[in-house]
């Protein structure tokens, strides 16, 4: 329980150590913020434009949202066409918990983390 406490401690740290820095736009990292699906314990409509705020009030991100189709009858569960551009991005963060990609979206994160992303 303790060791919990202590990261979570620590994380909070971080977040407000970076919300008090600010940096010029044309450094800031650009983040790919995936999201649109969630089971029942996660609401990404509540936390997606959390974490994208928390990110962009750093003054450290410059944040992008791919929204999935969401969950739902069979043509939503259609996700041929969500084929975001991981390599465009310095940082990619999930907040996804839904369908599987593609395959070629799903090889194209596989590379984007091989190479680095």
């Amino acid at each position: 329980m303790m060791r919990n406490s202590g990261a979570a401690v620590l994380f909070l740290m971080a977040i407000a150590l970076a919300a008090t820095s600010v940096v010029p736009a044309q450094s800031r990292i650009n983040v790919l913020l995936v999201t649109g699906q969630s089971n029942r314990y996660h609401n990404w409509e509540v936390s997606s434009p959390i974490v994208k705020r928390l990110l962009e009030d750093s003054g450290r991100f410059a944040v992008t949202v791919a929204t999935t189709p969401p969950k739902g009858t069979a043509p939503n569960q259609d996700m041929t066409n969500f084929a975001p551009k991981f390599a465009d991005y310095q940082a990619v963060v999930l907040d996804y918990e839904g369908f599987e990609f593609a395959p070629p979206v799903k090889q194209a994160f596989v590379d984007y983390v091989k190479n680095g992303g």
